[in-house]
């Protein structure tokens, strides 16, 4: 899998990327002017596209050779604090600090699309696992519960 070859690391303005084996900075991504916060960082199965979740309540999704901005969800969440790319790559969902969990339409890498907005956490949520066949999901928060969803 080409997305066990790297790791992405988020903070402050920054998100970095970097090579497995090595250890070896590959990409450095620095969202200045913005004063926000990197939260938290996944890649996309597919390994090509990172995303990333802010304290300003975007996500945002850059390519992970290049650095370039695909594009921004503005307002996803008061802080987005998890997030997990389905398989084939057409949906992201996320989680953010006031609980609830978003299910996000990625449309030719590049569109996204708010489809459902779930609420059962009275919590931040931290982690979100998708089952193998992006039919369910799962979503563990602050409050100490987890959720699963049916999401297809």
């Amino acid at each position: 899998r080409k997305q066990s070859q790297y790791f992405a690391t988020g903070g402050g303005s920054e998100v970095r990327v970097w090579a497995t084996d090595t250890a070896k900075l590959l990409l450095k991504i620095d969202v200045k002017p913005c004063t926000s916060k990197c939260l938290c960082v996944s890649f996309m199965p597919d390994g090509d596209t990172l995303l990333s979740g802010w304290d300003d309540g975007k996500i945002r999704a850059h390519d992970r050779e290049t650095g370039e901005l695909l594009f921004v969800a503005a307002n996803a969440h008061d802080k987005v604090t998890a997030l997990r790319g389905m398989k084939d790559s057409s949906g992201i969902i996320s989680g953010g600090s006031e609980g609830n969990v978003r299910l996000w339409n990625v449309i030719n890498g590049s569109i996204i699309t708010l489809e459902a907005s779930m609420k059962e956490h009275r919590s931040s949520v931290n982690d979100i696992a998708l089952f193998n066949d992006d039919a369910s999901a799962v979503t563990a928060s602050d409050d100490g519960s987890c959720v699963v969803w049916d999401i297809l």
